[in-house]
Order: C-alpha cells, then sequence, then structure tokens
C-alpha cells in the first residue's frame, strides 16, 4: 500500500524547535537567545553612551533628585526620545522573561489566573503611559541597580557561552 500524501509530506517537513529540543527547552532557550541576550546587549549601549545616566530627571523641581518630569513628546530631543524607547524596550523585554517564569506559576492557582492576566495588561499600560514613564522609572529604580550588581558575572558568563559556542564549531 502506498502512503497517503499527507504522510508523505510529513515526512519531508522538517521539525520544529519543540519536537527537536522538546517544549520544556524550547520556550527558554528561545527567551534566551531572542528576548534576554538583546535586552542585556541593549543594557550595554545605554551604559556605555552614558554610564551615569539612571533615567531619573536631573535638577530642581518640586520632587526634588529623582522626580519624574512630565516632557511634551515634542519637547524631548531625538538622543533623550531614543534612550526612553530603548530603556522601554529593555524594561519590556526583561519583563516578557519574567512573565514566562510568572505564567507557569500562576497557572496551577485557577483563581489568581484572571486576575493576573489584568495586572499584566496594567503593567504594560503603565510601562507604555508616556506621562508616568513607567518604563524610565522602572529602568532607574529596578532594572539598572540590578544589572549594575550583577554585570560582572553576567558578561563572564557570556564570555564562557561563546567560547564553549567557538568550540563547537
Amino acid at each position: 500500500s502506498q502512503p497517503s500524501p499527507s504522510a508523505d509530506q510529513a515526512r519531508k517537513t522538517p521539525p520544529t524547535h519543540t519536537q527537536v529540543m522538546g517544549a520544556a527547552l524550547s520556550k527558554p532557550a528561545f527567551i534566551a537567545a531572542a528576548v534576554a541576550l538583546p535586552a542585556y546587549e541593549t543594557y550595554k549601549a545605554l551604559q556605555a553612551s552614558a554610564p551615569h545616566d539612571d533615567g531619573a530627571a536631573r535638577g530642581s523641581g518640586s520632587g526634588g533628585a529623582g522626580a519624574a518630569v512630565v516632557v511634551a513628546e515634542g519637547d524631548e530631543s531625538a538622543d533623550v526620545r531614543q534612550r526612553r524607547l530603548l530603556k522601554y524596550w529593555l524594561v519590556l523585554a526583561l519583563y516578557q522573561c519574567a512573565r514566562y517564569v510568572g505564567d507557569r506559576s500562576v497557572a496551577f492557582v485557577p483563581v489568581a489566573s484572571p486576575l493576573y492576566s489584568l495586572a499584566k495588561m496594567a503593567a504594560v499600560a503603565w510601562l507604555l503611559q508616556p506621562q508616568a514613564r513607567g518604563a524610565v522609572w522602572a529602568y532607574a529604580n529596578v532594572v539598572r541597580p540590578l544589572l549594575l550588581r550583577h554585570e560582572a558575572s553576567i558578561d563572564a558568563a557570556g564570555a564562557r557561552a561563546a567560547a564553549w559556542a567557538a568550540a563547537q564549531a
């Protein structure tokens, strides 16, 4: 008997990354390679261009040092806007990495799932909202201090991974 066309086609279709690596490894590997690594490179670029810029407002004002300043979209320079958008991308990328872990943790608690989904949407809205400048605040108060504290060990791990990859080639 001849195989059906769909069975013949299935043999010619290359396996997906999930089939090759398995579901338990493919998603974390994808997140590490496609999200976390570019996010860290974005951090390194931000640090190289202005190592002391934590994103907080400088100068005087009623809020004192570190107070958020609401700037109209047209009032910021191209460089300031670019840095703000890079900080948004970096915070969102790390949020995506954390969300992957959180999604698996909350999946076991059915009552929390609807609230968790609303909280995720609210977090992204806050990050995006221009007046709140949530991404700039999160970069200055959470992401940058965390990455500064662990930068040496992250760089060392990256160097070891690059050496291993070069040895495999």
